[in-house]
């Protein structure tokens, strides 16, 4: 059985390098900052574009869920994106309830609601979705709220992969890429995998939205930043 799941597996891999080859005839050289622009500057909903959105304080962070044994994975993300913020002078602070981030790890129906009231409740309506989440922001496109769901699917590290991602994205980087398969943003129609986690790029991404970018920001003033300093971030 294992020897047939990895011959699967590898075939998968193959079309899928073969996928991104065909489908993304863009250079290689190009892709960086395409990933950049796609990432931060533009919305996977119908939220606004073109301007960085991201906080501008060490936000505070909670978890509601049925599931007390996930709280180890709840802490165990938190970490990895705090050493990913490990350059910057931004953190995520747990706490026990009434985060300026809420993680709901419960039902559909027992968060719409909740969603619905902060104005983000189309965001639940995508019947296939495993995770969500909405930014709150002022005029100056300062973050002061924000609220993630994911499903309490049977699949541990698909819970995990999913929690990683909704929170990073409500910390500015919220559109989904197919530019690098290894990105935690990597998604295709079809579906992503099962198990995500960030890429030394997706690392580098944060530093450089939290130590380089202001809220506000639009294209030129990211592409500007970005000639000046993508290069110069190293990430281990």
């Amino acid at each position: 059985m294992s020897g047939t799941t990895t011959k699967i597996l590898i075939l998968l891999n193959v079309l899928v390098v073969a996928a991104v080859v065909f489908y993304n005839p863009m250079p290689e050289h190009e892709k960086p900052w395409a990933f950049v622009k796609q990432v931060l500057l533009e919305s996977e909903f119908d939220g606004p574009e073109g301007h960085i959105i991201r906080w501008v304080k060490s936000p505070t962070i909670s978890f509601v869920t049925d599931s007390p044994e996930d709280v180890h994975i709840f802490l165990s993300v938190i970490n990895q994106i705090n050493q990913a913020l490990g350059q910057t002078n931004f953190s995520l602070k747990p706490v026990n309830s009434n985060g300026d981030i809420v993680f709901y790890q419960k039902t559909r129906d027992d968060v719409a609601p909740i969603f619905a009231k902060e104005d983000c409740g189309e965001r639940m309506f995508f019947e296939d979705a495993l995770g969500v989440g909405c930014i709150i922001s002022n005029s100056k496109f300062h973050a002061l709220k924000a609220l993630t769901w994911g499903a309490n699917v049977s699949n541990e590290a698909k819970r995990r992969s999913v929690m990683l991602e909704e929170i990073v994205q409500v910390l500015g980087p919220s559109n989904d890429s197919e530019l690098f398969w290894d990105s935690l943003f990597y998604e295709r129609k079809h579906g992503a995998a099962d198990s995500k986690t960030l890429s030394p790029r997706d690392r580098k991404l944060l530093i450089f939205l939290y130590k380089h970018l202001k809220p506000g920001d639009d294209e030129a003033a990211v592409r500007r930043a970005f000639d000046a300093h993508w290069e110069t971030i190293t990430v281990k």
